[in-house]
This record gives C-alpha cells, sequence and structure tokens, in this order.
C-alpha cells in the first residue's frame, strides 16, 4: 500500500498545478473557485492523488508485478480516470454546498446527475489537456516503476552477498 501511496502523492502537484493554471486563466465559469465548496483546485489535486493511487494498487501493488511498462500504463489511466474523479467531486462539492449551506434557488446537479455530467466534462477536458496530462502521468509512472525496480534490484544483491559472506 505505500508504494501506491507515494504514486499518488506524486502525481497529485501535477492536479494541483493544472487546477491553479486553470484558475489564473479564468477558463470556465467563476463558480470554479468561489463559495465554500472544495474548488477546482482542490477536487483536481484530491483527484491527481486518489485516480492513480487506486490504479496502482489495483494492477501492480496487489499483482505484485512491477514493470516500467505497467507504471507507464497506469500514469497514463491514472490520469485519464482523475479527470472523472476530479469533475465529480467538484459537482459534488457544489451539490452539497448548495443543499446543505445555501437556498437552492438555481437548479443544481445531484449525485446521479452528476455522474453523467462528470463524464461529459472529463471527454471535454481529455481533448482539450488529454495532450499533456496523459504524457506527465506515463512519465511519472514509469520513472516510479523504475525506481522501484532498482531499489528492489539492490535489496536483492546486498541480501545475495550477505547471505555469501555467511557461507
Amino acid at each position: 500500500m505505500k508504494h501506491s501511496l507515494l504514486f499518488g502523492l506524486l502525481c497529485s502537484p501535477v492536479g494541483i498545478g493544472f487546477g491553479i493554471i486553470l484558475r489564473i486563466n479564468d477558463w470556465g465559469s467563476e463558480e470554479l473557485t468561489t463559495g465554500y465548496g472544495l474548488g477546482f483546485i482542490s477536487s483536481a489535486g484530491i483527484a491527481a492523488f486518489l485516480a492513480p493511487c487506486f490504479i496502482w494498487y489495483i494492477m501492480i501493488e496487489r499483482r505484485e508485478r512491477i514493470s516500467v511498462s505497467r507504471g507507464i500504463t497506469v500514469g497514463a489511466l491514472g490520469a485519464a480516470l482523475a479527470h472523472f474523479v476530479c469533475w465529480y467531486l467538484f459537482i459534488l462539492s457544489n451539490y452539497i454546498e448548495k443543499l446543505y449551506l445555501g437556498k437552492l434557488t438555481e437548479y443544481v446537479l445531484g449525485p446521479l446527475e452528476g455522474i453523467l455530467a462528470a463524464l461529459t466534462y472529463s471527454f471535454v477536458s481529455l481533448l482539450l489537456f488529454g495532450l499533456i496530462i496523459l504524457p506527465i502521468g506515463a512519465l511519472i509512472g514509469g520513472c516510479y516503476a523504475t525506481h522501484i525496480k532498482e531499489t528492489q534490484y539492490k535489496t536483492l544483491l546486498k541480501r545475495v552477498a550477505d547471505i555469501l559472506k555467511v557461507l
């Protein structure tokens, strides 16, 4: 579990960074960063942590099969899934904010409607930013898998050397 958590931590600055870039450039609605909800920047950071962490655990850590190609694949898949998770967290936080903290004077997407909206928004955001985000995720995944393999190889060589010293 510790490798997947560290991988999520390595990916989260990318989400936070792109959230900040979008906020500076005022992409989309002004409501993205106002109010009591999570806001787009924090939704992007949380999603960039959760999605790659989950996929790394499912595809690599649980099966105990690490390779650079798997790391690259997991990094790209984690980046793609993070788009959906980010939009869904943002929609859900706005729903909770309007439901419990504000007056419902305008229509707000509910949790079930938010799934379809998040799929649509993530598809569009992947078209706009996928050529940047997916290679970054793949690069982080490949570098992290290489680091783990080298660390495991050095540890194995050290153990073999210790056993040979005893003999």
